[in-house]
């Protein structure tokens, strides 16, 4: 997995999606998930919560070659430059 954190991942992810570039936001930390919520009442992760909630996950296939590579960060590159 190719994982980026970023300020606001939703907003690249958008970005990337209009570039015909599939992401996919970051899992959220465990102690935010639905099925561990009323385990965790009252605790706090910060480190995990912020990782879980800044994390990207950029095309990781072991078949991209080059051109896409450059392509895919070519756009993020665009992004923060825009």
């Amino acid at each position: 997995f190719i994982d980026i954190f970023v300020e606001n991942p939703e907003r690249l992810a958008a970005y990337l999606k209009e570039k015909d570039i599939g992401t996919r936001l970051h899992y959220p930390a465990i102690n935010t998930q639905k099925i561990y919520k009323d385990e965790y009442i009252g605790k706090s992760f910060p480190v995990s919560e912020h990782y879980g909630s800044h994390g990207l996950w950029l095309p990781s296939s072991s078949k991209l070659i080059d051109k896409e590579i450059k392509y895919i960060t070519g756009k993020i590159k665009d992004f923060y430059l825009k």
